[in-house]
């Protein structure tokens, strides 16, 4: 399958690059074409569709930006829409694979033994939700692309704010030289999808979602223990950047909580994988045994009521954060000094 990049791969150039230099001198105007190109991560009618989606993280990739400001604005969108995104991938693979429904299901999902018992999905549905999953994968690789490219820190990121106003003149930007982005998984995800789909086992999808929600839990944990004002140096914040580093340095692949590797020559590395999961197996099930031994002493019978009542949480959950993160680019805008309404 022929793939059209967003960006010229020599040059390292973004094919939409004219029109957002003829927009990006007005604050508003730059940030509301930003925001519609993230928008397809968010619609369902394209949230599945790898090309654009690519096509999308190429051009926000390899944009011009002169200021600190832009890419940092990015980054702030990245880190709102990659939770919601891959927290709508794990809730669909979750639905397939027949858990969660219960609440003795809640955690027992995450242990490998426990999902390779169970019969529910079929490949198909299985590779379907792996491929959506990707989206999020690809907001990963870009966020940390733009932070290597830039020299931006993770406790930098962390301090901007869009709504804040500017004192004095802007910082530029300083883009560093010889930082390509490059998805390497994703693009033979959509290039190749045959060949990806034929060396991923139900085993190989199972795991990848244990993984990406070990990730995410680590990601969110650590911006909430800097939201705490905790240590920004702390276990959580340096696994969550570590994860993320070693996303963006394998293109867009996990395994056990850091990412595979992605530099055979095949999309998908069996080789490389089945380590991880021999590791993985070991991991889970020993924390799946230690939290099973603290359910049965601390277990009582719950109602159907409680458990209607708990899915109904997860899914207002869900709608709150797809609400906030439509919400707060809204605000971002009008509060912004510099928007001329």
């Amino acid at each position: 399958m022929s793939l059209m990049r967003g960006q010229d791969q020599e040059k390292n150039h973004a094919l939409l690059s004219h029109l957002y230099t003829l927009i990006r001198g007005n604050r508003q105007q730059r940030r509301g074409f930003m925001l519609a190109l993230l928008r397809a991560y968010q619609d369902s009618k394209t949230s599945s569709n790898l090309p654009l989606l690519l096509f999308t993280a190429d051009n926000l990739a390899g944009f011009p930006y002169s200021l600190q400001d832009e890419p940092l604005f990015i980054i702030h969108q990245l880190t709102k829409i990659s939770s919601l995104t891959a927290s709508d991938a794990i809730h669909r693979f979750k639905e397939v694979m027949g858990v969660g429904k219960h609440q003795e299901d809640e955690d027992e999902w995450l242990d490998l033994d426990f999902l390779r018992g169970r019969k529910e999905g079929s490949m198909d549905k299985l590779r379907r939700c792996y491929a959506t999953s990707k989206g999020a994968m690809l907001l990963l690789c870009l966020k940390e692309h733009l932070k290597e490219l830039y020299g931006l820190t993770d406790a930098k990121c962390r301090q901007y704010s869009p709504s804040e106003k500017i004192k004095g003149p802007e910082k530029p930007s300083n883009p560093r030289p010889g930082v390509v982005f490059h998805p390497s998984t994703i693009v033979a995800l959509v290039t190749e999808p045959e060949l990806v789909e034929a060396q991923l086992s139900r085993e190989d999808i199972q795991l990848h979602f244990i993984q990406l929600h070990t990730t995410m839990s680590a990601i969110e944990r650590a911006e909430d223990e800097h939201g705490d004002g905790g240590d920004e140096d702390g276990d959580e914040s340096a696994k969550a950047q570590a994860v993320a580093a070693a996303v963006v340095a394998s293109g867009g692949e996990l395994a056990n909580g850091v990412a595979m590797d992605t530099s055979a020559p095949a999309p998908i590395s069996v080789e490389a994988s089945a380590p991880a999961r021999r590791v993985a197996r070991t991991e889970s099930s020993n924390s799946r045994k230690t939290k099973k031994k603290k359910k049965r002493d601390s277990a009582s019978d719950s109602d159907a009521h409680s458990v209607k009542s708990a899915s109904s949480r997860a899914a207002g959950k869900r709608r709150n954060r797809r609400r906030f993160v439509m919400d707060s680019a809204s605000e971002e805008d009008e509060s912004d000094g510099d928007y001329v309404p």
